[in-house]
Order: C-alpha cells, then structure tokens, then sequence
C-alpha cells in the first residue's frame, strides 16, 4: 500500500536501543512523516521524537484491534489531505 499512494515505509523492528542511525538513513530525503501505531498513548511517536526526529502526523487505532487495509489506507490518507 505505501508504494500505491507514494510512500516509503521504515518499520523500527528494535526499539531498545533504539536503532537512530539507521533510522536517520532510513528517513533521509523524508519531507514529512506519519507515524503509525495501535497504540493510544503514541509510545511509538514519544520515542522517535526522544531521539530528535520530528513526527507531523499520526494515524492511531485505539482498541487494541489491528489495522485493516482499508482502515489503514483511510487514515493515511486523511492526514495526507
């Protein structure tokens, strides 16, 4: 889906430490970013802001419950807009 709509992904797989060189390289050239997370309390966003990184968007779920496509795509696009 992140192809679909122009996007390019970068899934921190450890966050402890927190991987903030590979991060930075992962980001580089990014001119906006959205994080996205079934979370919220946004740990995800908290924790990449921690390590200088900015953050312009969100997209939560806050049930618990995983992100549909469509749900996903929906959120996405909303803050895109």
């Amino acid at each position: 889906m992140a192809d679909e709509l122009g996007l390019r992904l970068v899934r921190p797989l450890v966050l402890s430490p927190f991987p903030a060189r590979q991060y930075e390289a992962g980001m580089a050239g990014v001119e906006r970013t959205i994080c996205v997370e079934n979370n919220a309390t946004g740990q995800l966003l908290n924790l990449v802001r921690l390590h200088g990184f900015d953050v312009d968007e969100a997209v939560r779920r806050y049930d618990g419950r995983s992100f549909s496509v469509e749900e996903l795509r929906t959120g996405v696009e909303e803050v895109l807009a």
